[in-house]
């Protein structure tokens, strides 16, 4: 029985991995399943949550509401101000015992009160009368530390409070005279979050911050395991916050047990699925286990054959595969010669790419316009200095930027800051005109495509001219017949031009199609080869240019638009 089952592995392992991989879609189905289940809980725990604290902040709201009109109700009463600003207080105690019943038979959460003099002396009205003077005192010190909501503990009975101070509204500057606590025991509150407990084992926090002021259940909902569902809502007076917790398994307790069957049914699959799998080997693994071994054998050039086999249900498949080796054998000679040259080409191409990422900024410009910092410093005060620091920060700012692309008014306002700073070396010598389409500020080119054709302007062609120094920087969009639009940026200067022969070597040098060049004008190539890498042969950059008349540089490119607008 044991060589049956392993005489024919490769198919052997084929079967048993359909078997495994059916296994875990059935796990899979159980745990989507499962996830399906436990997303409903959840939605509906906080559908409830969320009804169930919007109710209970509402009546909460109303609770605290109504004991803070309380305390300022008894702190505005004529009777009380009176009481405590009277030379004698017992005359008018009794006045003062009515009101306090007056305005608690209005509240339906007002159990006490305790009235302080600036003293320290105080008096106690309704529940608040059962206080210790020792707790009186205590609760003094806490008075000339806090006002409005609190909470303190008496007698193991927690209170939250409502701290009010008393003002004589008879005198002119109004002095306080007093305070007074208006208290509700806790149990009010707890009393109110019960009634909204619609699931087992729901706890309520009312907390102040990080602290907890009260819960509904003893054990605190940190201590528990598993996946909690919470929600939580501020209450208006903006210093308490109620909470509603609930374990899941309060809400769904079997999801271990629907785990447990899921695995359980697909053990029981493997092993239905490992039966069926031991009379397939017999039948038909071992036939094609051996004509498997046979293709083992066959050598890595495809030209060995297969032999007929005695099972003649197979023999097609053979006779096919022995064709198909015969192809294979001729292909593969076709693609080896073909891999060379692509090989060849793509050699060439990493080659220009390693040349254009060593392709540094020009120093010449930086180390100028440090110079020419260094000899303003000496005989200016700031704000050539100023213009010259902020434009060079920026310009270097920009050539180290990890982005390929930029805006192209952008880039124009960085070309700005650099005859800016050009003009002040020069003594406002060059004059720049800007014909720029607003249509393209929609647009992006790459970097570094039209600054080092401006400093080759003024470099080159003005800056031996001695006067009457313009350059005009032209940009739209342009469309031939039957073509797609492009976007076409010109630089033109009229300085000393070039002469023919030189502007026959510079193209000469744009057409070139090795990476092997000289320094004279590697800009102008690597600007033109880049455009061409990025956006192919139809792009790139034009010369022309006449002597003593002027250069016009042309840079051509696909319409990009701007993700970030």
């Amino acid at each position: 029985m044991k060589s049956t089952w392993f005489t024919g592995k490769p198919v052997q392992r084929i079967l048993v991995s359909i078997t495994l991989l059916l296994s875990m879609i059935l796990i899979a189905l159980f745990l989507s399943f499962w996830n399906l289940i436990n997303h409903y809980i959840q939605k509906n725990a906080h559908e409830n949550l969320t009804f169930v604290i919007s109710r209970l902040s509402n009546d909460l709201d109303t609770c605290f509401t109504d004991l803070s009109q309380c305390g300022e109700r008894l702190a505005v009463n004529p009777n009380i101000q009176q009481f405590l600003s009277a030379q004698t207080r017992y005359s008018n105690t009794q006045a003062v015992i009515d009101d306090y019943y007056a305005t608690a038979s209005q509240s339906n959460f007002l159990s006490g009160a305790i009235l302080f003099d600036m003293e320290g002396h105080f008096y106690r009205y309704g529940s608040a009368s059962i206080f210790t003077n020792e707790s009186c005192y205590a609760l003094w010190d806490k008075v000339k530390l806090t006002k409005g909501f609190s909470d303190f503990t008496i007698d193991r009975t927690q209170y939250l409070c409502y701290i009010q101070n008393i003002y004589d509204f008879q005198s002119a500057n109004m002095p306080q005279i007093g305070s007074i606590i208006v208290v509700m025991p806790t149990n009010s509150i707890v009393l109110l979050m019960n009634q909204y407990s619609i699931y087992e084992n729901i706890c309520f926090l009312l907390s102040e911050g990080e602290t907890i002021i009260l819960k509904t259940e003893q054990e605190d909902p940190v201590n528990w395991t598993g996946t909690i569902y919470t929600e939580s809502a501020s209450l208006s007076n903006k210093i308490y916050r109620i909470t509603a917790c609930i374990p899941k398994n309060s809400l769904f307790p079997y999801d271990q047990i629907f785990l447990f069957m899921a695995f359980g049914t697909a053990c029981i699959f493997i092993c239905i699925m490992s039966f069926y799998i031991s009379k397939l080997n017999r039948a038909i693994s071992i036939p094609i286990d051996t004509v498997i071994k046979d293709v083992s054998h066959i050598t890595g050039s495809a030209r060995g054959r297969l032999s007929l086999s005695d099972t003649r249900w197979l023999n097609p498949m053979i006779t096919s595969f022995n064709e198909l080796l015969s192809r294979v054998e001729e292909y593969s000679h076709r693609a080896f010669e073909t891999q060379q040259r692509l090989y060849e080409a793509e050699l060439s191409k990493q080659k220009m790419d390693l040349y254009l990422l060593r392709k540094q900024i020009n120093a010449h410009f930086a180390y100028n316009s440090l110079n020419t910092i260094h000899a303003l410093a000496a005989e200016h005060d700031d704000i050539d200095i100023q213009l010259i620091a902020t434009g060079l920060a920026e310009l270097i700012r920009y050539s180290y930027s990890p982005e390929e692309y930029i805006n192209i008014f952008d880039e124009m306002q960085l070309i700005d800051q650099y005859v800016a700073i050009m003009n002040i070396r020069f003594r406002d010598k060059f004059i720049v005109e800007y014909n720029v389409d607003d249509r393209l500020c929609q647009y992006v080119i790459l970097r570094q495509m039209i600054q080092p054709l401006v400093e080759n302007a003024l470099v080159h062609g003005l800056e031996n001219k001695a006067s009457d120094c313009k350059l005009i920087i032209n940009g739209g969009i342009f469309q031939l017949d039957g073509d797609s639009p492009y976007l076409q940026i010109s630089i033109i200067d009229n300085g000393i031009g070039m002469s023919q022969t030189v502007l026959e070597k510079c193209r000469k040098k744009l057409n070139e199609k090795n990476t092997d060049y000289s320094p004279d004008g590697i800009a102008i190539v690597n600007i033109h080869r880049r455009i061409q890498l990025y956006f192919g042969p139809q792009y790139g950059l034009k010369i022309q240019s006449v002597p003593n008349h002027g250069t016009t540089v042309s840079l051509t490119f696909p319409l990009k638009r701007d993700s970030t607008i």
